[in-house]
């Protein structure tokens, strides 16, 4: 494609949009921001005039409402027509056409009011008849701008960004709306009629000027660069008259119907609420002047409210879209319009408003950004002008029903409580119909209060398909963590013996969880393969059992054969930041320990796709170089939080310091080493460490100063000391355990620091263990792998995991990638010596 032919192809496979098909989404914000405020300034002109005109004898009474059914009944008429734009032609050909459409219409407008102004008298009838044609127009300009604009956001993004886009351009667009809605009421009213105008030039100035908006809108649409038509067929009287076949195919597809019915009790709602709110300003007023100012007031806090949620709606949606969100909405809406009843008036009533207009925000949100990405590409047009069909049908019930309460004299209060009752009703069945996504919501926005999770490389995950999602195991939260790092929602694997348990078994069956046994070993891979076929993320934990070192366990082979039998890829996940958490097994035990912080940092990195016979733990040990390399950005340790000495500095402890913090390649790669030691089971921030020291070795700046400052731990640095001085200090300082850089030479001292239960750990060149001390393997003065006693049984499966193995040089760290070293065996252990 060159640069020439500017023209998109649909966005579903893209990655992520570019700078010029961001820029065309502003533009598209803009112009149907401009547009919406043209519309409803004029809107808002005319309905005080047609009230105006009423009282006057110059028009029919109740013009409010028939002005109400005029700007519903075009997408009730035109919805069929307006879709079959949108899926024949490019949908920023129809944007454009439309904003042409619009600056004829309110020319046509102001020349209406032009000769109401001038003439008056025997031609007000003729005034009049113009400036209903122009609404109705007006209208119908709206109509066919619909589809258009909201289905070419999904060409111009692409589906992952649906949720974020849709925030805004509800929000905005919604803003926009009540804005002109705000400003036309209150310049006919304080700037016309207030001031001793006729209604007539009261509302013909303001229309002129409106004028420049349109233009504003036609030039925004001119920068939405072009976008790809779908392809309908040609048009035809049936076309134009399928309204009932649009909305039965619709509803062939129950989710997309649900969400069409969604998105229509939305607007039902708004519009019903607008009319109250204008019943309202006349009951206070009791006259036409000072209508328009009294409804802009109480639309404002509706406005305030309807920007603040839309800005939580794309901040939550930004990198999913959270059906969770309208079960919260839809409460807020029946809550807001509750309290309405009881608190009629004054800065309590204002907030209420914002409340339910802020519930408005949340509810219809992530229902357009469903129904866009749910509706086939080359429908997508159909299935938004029959959504359109459903909003105005609900608006005109909300027309009738507000009308005929009010013919009634039903008080202000009553209706606001029916409304309340019927938005409690609809929450209470959306609930029943999303109970999955609301608790997803709500607990993973606790979690993500507590766990701040970095996603790496999300971006490799496959829009659509199954997909089977592998990671390592380090604690009883791990599913949570991947839960909120990735944007698609992810069915586990879980042994069939925790369904047994009462609450975790309900738990699991809630979110689907797909459970396997080991006695049944064919029917987990077939139930987990027909997950996977059916299009699912589905999510297993190799290694079989949580991590009682830190490091990888042996990882199991059922994945692959799974994977196989499902035919679809496998994606790795490696997540690190858990570990010295209180569901990991650091300081020995898992649960049993308070939290080291209310806010842990914790990246998930996610690799390309791979083959179901692929090494999978060297990929996930390659994702943990990423990880340790994420996590040391964010280090910069600042220099109170340097370790607390015990005695005297050794000598080069100053330029050692500065050369553990130095923003170099070295002083990085130095942090990097000591994170990777954080990580597993050597120390935690509880231990007192004594560590040997050697002079300008940057080894020693490793293991005595970086390494405790990232676990937080306390240590004792000495230089050259003998045997009798390290075991009196040892003594004397309740020391948990002792670095040694090298153990030749040491035995007598290894054999009494093991008879009064000390943990030995020597760093050297040999990295080899016998039991009683564990060697950490060091190449070019970085830790290559570590080693330690092994660890108890503490989890549910109760595998065997070896900390250490007789022969090895350790087990690898992680953040090292496998492909640098020698061989490794099945655990992770170095079965020979660095070769790179």
């Amino acid at each position: 494609m060159t640069h020439d032919v500017a023209v998109i192809n649909e966005k579903e496979q893209m990655d992520e949009p570019g700078k010029r098909e961001w820029g065309s989404f502003w533009a598209l914000v803009g112009m149907q921001c401009t547009n919406a405020f043209n519309d409803n300034f004029a809107k808002f002109i005319l309905i005080p005039l047609g009230v105006a005109l009423a009282q006057m004898g110059l028009a029919p009474k109740g013009m409010e409402y028939v002005l109400g059914l005029l700007m519903v009944l075009p997408f009730i008429l035109f919805a069929p027509t307006a879709g079959w734009l949108g899926d024949r032609f490019a949908k920023s050909a129809v944007i454009r056409w439309s904003s042409w459409l619009q600056l004829f219409v309110l020319l046509m407008m102001g020349l209406a009011l032009w000769i109401g102004t001038t003439y008056g008298g025997d031609h007000s009838n003729l005034a009049l008849v113009i400036v209903l044609l122009a609404f109705f127009l007006l209208a119908s300009q709206s109509a066919l701008l619909s589809p258009a604009k909201m289905g070419v956001v999904k060409e111009l993004l692409g589906a992952k960004r649906l949720g974020f886009a849709n925030g805004v351009m509800e929000g905005s667009v919604i803003l926009a709306i009540l804005l002109g809605q705000i400003v036309g009421g209150v310049w006919f009213d304080k700037g016309g009629l207030q001031i001793g105008r006729g209604p007539w030039e009261a509302a013909m100035i303001p229309v002129f000027w409106v004028l420049i908006g349109a233009v504003i809108a036609l030039v925004l649409a001119h920068l939405i660069q072009p976008t790809k038509p779908a392809g309908a067929g040609p048009y035809s009287k049936a076309v134009a008259v399928r309204h009932f076949g649009d909305l039965l195919k619709v509803r062939e597809d129950i989710p997309l119907w649900r969400s069409t019915l969604g998105i229509a009790f939305f607007w039902g709602f708004g519009g019903f609420l607008q009319l109250l709110l204008i019943q309202i300003a006349q009951e206070r007023k009791g006259s036409l002047a000072g209508m328009g100012v009294e409804t802009a007031l109480l639309w404002v806090p509706v406005v305030v409210g309807i920007v603040i949620g839309s800005l939580i709606a794309s901040w939550v949606c930004g990198r999913r879209n959270e059906l969770g969100l309208v079960i919260v909405g839809g409460a807020l809406m029946a809550l807001g319009t509750a309290l309405l009843a009881f608190v009629p008036s004054g800065p309590g009533s204002n907030l209420l408003l914002g409340l339910a207009g802020c519930g408005g925000a949340l509810f219809l949100v992530p229902l357009n950004a469903f129904q866009q990405d749910r509706a086939p590409e080359r429908e997508r047009g159909l299935v938004i002008s029959a959504s359109n069909l459903c909003n105005n049908l609900a608006g005109v019930f909300a027309v009738v029903l507000q009308a005929s309460l009010k013919m009634l004299g039903v008080p202000s209060w009553i209706q606001f409580l029916l409304v309340a009752i019927i938005c409690a009703w609809a929450t209470i069945h959306i609930m029943r119909l999303l109970p999955k996504d609301f608790v997803r919501l709500v607990f993973l926005g606790i979690f993500r209060s507590i766990y701040k999770i970095r996603s790496i490389g999300e971006e490799r995950i496959p829009a659509k398909g199954g997909v089977l999602l592998v990671a390592n195991h380090m604690t009883y939260i791990d599913a949570f963590v991947l839960s909120a790092a990735c944007p698609r929602p992810i069915r586990f694997l879980m042994f069939a013996d925790c369904f047994d348990k009462k609450w975790i078994g309900k738990g699991a069956r809630f979110f689907e969880t797909v459970p396997i046994s080991s006695t049944k070993a064919r029917d987990a891979i077939r139930v987990a393969s027909e997950a996977l076929e059916e299009g699912a993320v589905v999510c297993l934990f190799p290694e079989g059992q949580l991590s009682r070192t830190g490091g990888l366990s042996e990882l199991k082979r059922g994945y692959q054969m799974i994977a196989k039998k499902a035919d679809c890829p496998v994606l790795p996940a490696y997540m690190d930041g858990l570990w010295g958490s209180i569901w990991s097994f650091s300081e020995g035990n898992f649960l049993r320990k308070f939290p080291r912080s209310l806010r842990y940092g914790v990246a998930v990195a996610f690799g390309e796709p791979i083959a179901a016979l692929d090494d999978l733990g060297a990929e996930l040990r390659r994702l943990s170089t990423m990880t340790v390399a994420d996590r040391e950005q964010r280090m910069r340790v600042k220099q109170d939080r340097e370790p607390k000495l015990l005695g005297d500095l050794p000598r080069g402890w100053t330029s050692m310091k500065d050369l553990c913090w130095a923003d170099d390649q070295n002083g990085r790669s130095m942090r990097r080493n000591a994170l990777q030691l954080g990580q597993v089971h050597l120390a935690s921030h509880r231990s007192r460490m004594l560590v040997e020291w050697i002079p300008g070795d940057e080894l020693s700046g490793i293991l005595g100063i970086l390494w405790p400052v990232s676990l937080g731990a306390k240590v004792a640095l000495v230089e050259e000391p003998t045997d009798d001085e390290m075991m009196a200090r040892i003594s004397r300082e309740k020391l948990d355990f002792v670095v040694l850089r090298s153990l030749k030479g040491r035995e007598d001292l290894v054999s009494r620091l093991t008879r009064v239960n000390l943990a030995v750990w020597s760093f050297d060149e040999a990295g080899v263990s016998d039991g009683r001390s564990f060697g950490c393997l060091v190449r070019e003065q970085r830790v290559v792998s570590f080693a330690l006693p092994d660890p108890d049984f503490e989890t549910t499966t109760q595998l065997p995991q070896s900390g250490w193995q007789a022969g090895t040089r350790g087990k690898l760290l992680p953040g090292w990638p496998q492909e640098k070293f020698g061989e490794l065996d099945g655990e992770g252990f170095l079965v020979d010596t660095v070769t790179g």
